[in-house]
């Protein structure tokens, strides 16, 4: 998500801001949706504007997300267990008040996939070694 924005002398000017916040579709190919729209037509200080769109859901996980993602199942979840069972340990890190359907979707998916995989298998058993 793209969260920088530059206004020259909004104290002075009559434009005003429009924060639009897009979830790119999903699955691949299909179009994006607008998730919200809000003006700001009053000046406001830097610092909040820059909090008014960093308070914008995340459309897409990260790195660090798939991290969490992989440690949790390291450390809970037994290679043999379901997928559900893999997918519930991890979803309370994508709540749906600051992730977008697409991310929460993204983060179920890679929790399944990395579930079960030869990697999951060897570091839950490095994890669990006596």
């Amino acid at each position: 998500m793209t969260k920088t924005i530059r206004v020259e002398n909004a104290d002075n000017a009559t434009f005003k801001v429009v924060v639009e916040v897009w979830d790119g579709g999903y699955p691949a190919g299909e179009p994006d949706t607008l998730v919200r729209t809000s003006t700001k037509e009053k000046p406001m200080t830097r610092e909040k504007l820059i909090q008014f769109i960093k308070d914008a859901k995340v459309s897409r996980i990260s790195e660090d997300h798939k991290k969490a993602i992989r440690m949790d199942l390291e450390d809970e979840v037994a290679p043999t267990m379901s997928k559900e069972r893999a997918w519930n340990q991890v979803k309370h890190r994508f709540p749906e008040d600051e992730f977008t359907p697409r991310a929460i979707q993204d983060a179920k998916t890679y929790a399944e996939e990395y579930h079960g995989s030869a990697q999951h298998k060897s570091n839950y058993a490095a994890y669990h070694a006596d």
